[in-house]
Formats: C-alpha cells, structure tokens, sequence
C-alpha cells in the first residue's frame, strides 16, 4: 500500500481454518489495482494451513495487514479488525466467499452513511431481493427500509461499505456471545446511526450457498439472541 495515500477502504477477512477457500478469497481482493486499500487478514486460532497462507499474501501485498489471535469466533475476529482498520469505509468478507471489482473499486457519494449491493452464490443463483441503483434519505430511507428491512441483505455485514467514524464513534461491535444473528444486530445497530443508504445494481459478493454450512444452536442461544434482538429493535425504533 502506498502510505502516501490515505486509506478509503479497510477490508476485513476473518478467518479460521480456511485453508481450502482462502487463497480464491484473497486473490478476488487483491486483484484490484487500487493503492488506498488495507486487507486485514484476522486469523482466528487457525489450526490448519491458514497461518502459512496468511504469512505469504503479507510477503507479496504491501496492502496486506495480517493480525493472528487466539481463537474467539467470527465476530472476536471482526471487531479485531475493526480496531486496526484504518480506512473511510469497511468492508466485510468471509474467508470461504469472494468479492468483486464493482464493490471494491465503487466510490460511495458523499452525502451517504451505508452502501448496499446485490449478490449471487457460488451456484450461480442471484438473489431474489434484488436492488436496483438509488440514494435514500430521511422519509425515503424509512420507506425503503420498511419494505427492504426484513430482507436477507440486512442480516448481513457483506455486500455493503460502511463508514468507519461511525462504526467507531457510535462503539458498534458484533456481539462475541453469538456464532448465529451477530450479523444481524450489528446491522441493525448501524442503521440507528445511519441518516442515508446508498443502493447500487451490481454484484458485489460470491457467497457459499446456505446449507453448506450448519450452526449448533441451542434453545438457551436462541432465546437470549431473540431477547436481545427485540430489545434493540423497541429501543433503537427501526
């Protein structure tokens, strides 16, 4: 990374034993040319070959930010990256998924607090919730969200840019007691804080096509991350 320049965008990878997907993950990010990007690689206790990959991107890409910690969960690995990033917008991106050039090369406008794109999955499949390009504020925002609100895109921190002197202003963190809904509490803390939602038709992620993957989830876990859902829901008034 050219230090010369100031960082617009921070992309943070969190990562635990991804070995398998990594290298496509990373090449998707680093195929971009441009020079005011960061990519912190948050290796999450990996047990596998991720550290070596992790230790070899950082070798070939001065962009590369490589941070390891003992293992904690996908969002101990986030807000870890949260806390090194650098950049006027974040992103988010799983270590088994992939980015593409429209999301890491789009320059949000300036009068916006959160950009939104469109999906497919590794299958090929697009998402149904499709959005099309537009620009919402206040009444239109409150509009937009009370069709798009209840939507998969907003259950999700990938897909999206978001400024980070918000994110650090407002202290928004993933809640480390979940492995399942993190996501969704994180983006719905956001959008308390947002005032504009940028949308944009394009693809912007490949997603590993749900049911690929299983999460343990017990009634107690789901109990108190509904609890904590509704009482942020009620409190914030989305």
């Amino acid at each position: 990374m050219d230090t010369c320049l100031p960082t617009k965008l921070s992309v943070i990878v969190p990562i635990y034993n991804a070995e398998t997907t990594l290298t496509a993950c990373v090449h998707s990010i680093l195929h971009t040319n441009r020079n005011d990007m960061e990519v912190l690689l948050v290796n999450d206790g990996s047990t596998d070959g991720s550290n070596a990959l992790c230790e070899q991107f950082a070798k070939e890409d001065r962009r590369i930010i490589y941070i390891q910690k003992q293992n904690g969960g996908v969002s101990s690995a986030r807000n870890a990256g949260l806390i090194k990033a650098r950049g006027e917008w974040i992103a988010f991106v799983d270590a088994d998924d992939q980015a593409t050039q429209e999301y890491l090369e789009f320059n949000p406008s300036n009068d916006t607090d959160l950009v939104c794109f469109n999906w497919r999955y590794t299958t090929g499949e697009t998402e149904n919730e499709h959005l099309t390009a537009g620009l919402y504020k206040e009444k239109t925002m409150r509009n937009f969200l009370d069709v798009h609100l209840v939507d998969y895109i907003f259950r999700t921190p990938w897909a999206k840019l978001f400024k980070r002197n918000i994110i650090k202003s407002a202290y928004i963190r993933f809640d480390e007691r979940f492995n399942v809904g993190e996501d969704n509490l994180f983006v719905r803390d956001y959008l308390f804080e947002c005032r504009s939602i940028q949308t944009v038709d394009a693809i912007a992620y490949i997603y590993l096509r749900p049911g690929q993957r299983k999460y343990p989830l017990s009634i107690k876990t789901a109990t108190d991350f509904m609890t904590i859902f509704m009482d942020t829901h009620e409190r914030q008034g989305i």
